[in-house]
């Protein structure tokens, strides 16, 4: 037979205030827990996909300010001649937006072109209405990624400043 451990007063009091955790309450706690992961997780998507239209709005504007200020630095009389030379043919660019020799297509991503001139340039007044643009041209390049079909077109108005 087996004797069952005596123990005093003192000590039975003492086993029945030790806390601890019920498995109700642990089970509780791990579901808010995997409920707040499988939260953080489900928004990775849409922070990456953010970021990456942020970055590739930022590449653009890179490449467009490196056309306009090829452009700008031309004279308005060799505008018709560059474009019927080749420079609507275009330009290459890698993924931060450095322009690329036309023969390294191999790391190429963007590629922009300069299309135009548009026909009866004109302008948005302040009432809504269109205002002509005499001795100006209005160009549109256009830049994408190379691997996609999307295009962005981008006007640039280029004023006869009689150089």
């Amino acid at each position: 037979m087996r004797r069952q451990p005596v123990l005093s007063k003192a000590c039975r009091g003492s086993l029945r205030s030790v806390g601890a955790f019920s498995l109700v309450e642990i089970s509780i706690a791990l579901m808010i827990l995997t409920f707040g992961v499988v939260a953080l997780l489900g928004l990775m998507p849409v922070g990456l996909g953010s970021f990456s239209d942020a970055r590739d709005r930022t590449v653009r504007a890179e490449i467009l300010k490196s056309v306009s200020s090829d452009l700008s630095s031309m004279r308005y009389q060799e505008l018709d001649s560059w474009i019927a030379r080749g420079g609507e043919t275009g330009f290459l660019f890698d993924d931060e937006g450095t322009r690329l020799a036309s023969t390294d297509t191999g790391r190429a991503i963007y590629a922009a072109r300069v299309r135009g001139p548009v026909q009866n340039s004109r302008l948005p007044g302040v009432d809504g209405s269109l205002i002509a643009l005499p001795g100006c041209r209005t160009l549109l390049v256009e830049i994408r990624r190379i691997h996609e079909g999307s295009a962005f077109l981008y006007p640039f108005v280029m004023a006869d400043r009689g150089l």
